[in-house]
């Protein structure tokens, strides 16, 4: 059985001082998963993917340090391209390990009438803007193409392209937008079509340090998730080098979103990098959607993906009066308030330093408001 602490070199976020140091501190990081594999009892198989998954991110770092990012995309494609049949890697939205845990039975290798139940429930997601003035479903959506030119680099974006980011949580979406003031802070539910195939880069390292073979007491095809934990490594960096125009951490993050774009996926998901991924599940999971201009385009300024999705009317968390709405009592009306809310390593966040449990912050009750409002295909005009 593997060391514990050795598989605590793995929680992430990774932090480091330097920019400089990234690269080799990665290369000293995959080979060490390497080497922790190495010790389960797995297939030689599953080893193998591991060590190809492995020297393809490292390679591809090499080839963008040396201006080979042609080069550097495509050994991300053929790794992934040779991994799509694993239900953790890729998935539809709706069976996404990232947003359902061993939920979908694809994942997981007996039946349980809780997972079961999970299933039926609808997933929502949460995206917000600041704003010193209001706001309507419209701007709620991506960047419009013609104004490319305010398009930020994000870890997970590709130059030029806008995306679209959302939360499993107003909470988290407060977290990525860096806590702001209340009253500029407006938020949106959101309904996003289950078809969407998404890359899952959520897999928390406490999955090695699992009995063999299950994780929270339920058997799952561990090889898997082995497999596609060295991309999580590789984007879990966090460099606190400040004044810095380019950020080495952000590189595998976005060839892995120019590879989902060319390989036909719509987005990534992956944990907040803000806290810990074990304090960012379920509350903090992050989606990035590419919002690509299709040929067959017919609303001008926005993405084909903007008629598939439904959302609410952005609503100011400031105007928003938590006692009045059901007298300030959770409903559990969404998957993450209903399935976690009693899960001991789920449940909390951390506000100022102090643990509060999801379910009793003002948060949640934000996110039942908005879940309760009404939700519409954003109305754009076609050309």
């Amino acid at each position: 059985m593997v060391n514990v602490d050795e598989l605590n070199k793995f929680e992430s976020p990774i932090i480091i001082q330097y920019d400089k140091d990234y690269q080799n501190t990665l290369r000293n990081k995959l080979n060490t998963y390497k080497e922790v594999v190495e010790k389960f009892a797995v297939s030689d198989e599953c080893k193998y993917k591991v060590i190809s998954v492995c020297d393809s991110i490292n390679c591809a770092l090499d080839n963008y340090y040396n201006g080979y990012t042609v080069t550097a995309t495509e050994k991300l494609i053929s790794i992934i391209s040779g991994c799509e049949d694993n239900p953790f890697l890729v998935s539809t939205l709706t069976n996404n390990y990232a947003f359902r845990g061993l939920a979908p039975k694809e994942l997981r290798l007996s039946d349980d009438p809780a997972y079961d139940k999970m299933m039926q429930e609808e997933l929502y997601f949460f995206k917000a803007r600041i704003s010193e003035n209001s706001l309507t479903r419209e701007d709620m959506l991506h960047i419009p193409y013609d104004k490319r030119s305010i398009i930020s680099t994000q870890r997970f974006s590709i130059p030029g392209v806008p995306c679209m980011y959302f939360s499993t949580t107003s909470f988290g979406c407060w977290l990525e937008l860096s806590m702001p003031e209340k009253e500029y802070f407006y938020c949106s539910a959101y309904k996003l079509p289950s078809k969407w195939k998404i890359l899952n880069l959520c897999i928390h390292h406490s999955v090695l340090q699992n009995d063999m073979n299950t994780l929270m007491g339920q058997p799952f095809n561990e090889e898997e998730a082995l497999i596609v934990f060295p991309f999580v490594i590789a984007t879990s960096f966090r460099i606190l080098e400040r004044n810095r125009t380019f950020r080495s951490e952000y590189i595998i993050s976005q060839l892995l979103m120019q590879a989902a774009k060319i390989i036909g996926l719509d987005g990534i998901a992956y944990s907040s990098k803000r806290i810990t991924a074990l304090e960012a599940y379920p509350q903090c999971v992050n989606l990035a959607v590419i919002c690509d201009k299709s040929t067959e385009n017919k609303i001008g300024e926005y993405s084909h993906k903007c008629k598939e999705i439904q959302l609410t009317e952005p609503e100011l968390f400031s105007d928003f009066n938590s006692y009045k709405f059901n007298n300030g009592k959770i409903q559990d009306k969404t998957l993450v308030i209903k399935h976690y809310k009693n899960n001991k390593g789920h449940q909390n966040i951390y506000i100022m330093d102090n643990a509060i449990k999801y379910h009793e912050s003002k948060f949640a009750l934000y996110d039942e408001y908005l879940v309760s409002q009404e939700f519409k295909t954003p109305a754009l005009k076609e050309k």
